[in-house]
């Protein structure tokens, strides 16, 4: 798959004609990968904005009191049906693998910023560079202790990795199972899988000719 486009700065001050070519077998993977993303976003979790949410209370000379809203669970059962094969590390679509291969081609400075953005936000760093919460265990927003979340009440039912999983979470376990925090941690991690399937989709518009060029932060291109 031959993709060529040209790369414009926001702020008009860079631009760069690029060109990129993906093996078939890769593209393949790719197009799979856009196709099941499209099934997640059609999800009524995703569709209805139903992440979950964290609340503190806190009052002079009592201790700080946490807990998460009571959530509708088949919409999330049915979404957590669908991001399956984006988590789980021997998956065809597992998200790592996927952005490591799209880094591999499209060998551009401005392409592997936006990638390492996603990635950053798919492994929680960027949520744990903007919310900082320590607990008992694990640091209850971590990807570590949200994928032995998902192993312990949901895709393998892993009851040693159940145990950790609340001690890490507190008292946010009490709620749910810790549903509230848990979807509160996952619309990091799927926005970040829409975000690759919408970009794989860009790529196949610039293949057909139908987008000439793609506007990046002007900051990807080293501006100041």
């Amino acid at each position: 798959m031959l993709i060529e486009t040209t790369l414009v700065a926001t702020d008009d001050a860079y631009s760069e004609s690029v060109s990129f070519d993906i093996p078939d077998g890769d593209w393949s993977l790719l197009t799979v990968f856009w196709q099941r993303s499209e099934v997640l976003r059609s999800t009524r979790f995703v569709q209805e904005g139903r992440g979950g949410s964290i609340t503190f209370n806190w009052k002079v000379g009592e201790p700080i009191r946490m807990g998460s809203n009571a959530l509708e669970v088949e919409p999330v059962w049915a979404m957590l049906l669908k991001l399956r094969p984006f988590v789980l590390q021997k998956e065809r679509c597992y998200l790592p693998s996927v952005l490591k291969m799209l880094k591999r081609h499209l060998s551009h400075p401005a392409m592997h910023r936006h990638i390492d953005q996603i990635r950053d936000a798919f492994m929680l760093k960027s949520m744990n560079q903007r919310i900082q919460m320590s607990g008992p265990g694990r640091p209850p927003l971590s990807q570590a202790v949200v994928m032995d979340w998902l192993n312990s009440y949901h895709y393998h039912h892993d009851e040693a990795k159940a145990e950790s999983v609340v001690r890490d979470l507190g008292p946010f376990a009490k709620h749910q199972d810790g549903l509230g925090i848990a979807t509160f941690v996952l619309v990091d991690m799927v926005q970040a899988i829409l975000s690759t399937g919408d970009l794989i989709e860009m790529l196949q518009l610039c293949s057909e000719g139908l987008m000439p060029e793609i506007r990046c932060p002007a900051d990807y291109f080293g501006q100041p």
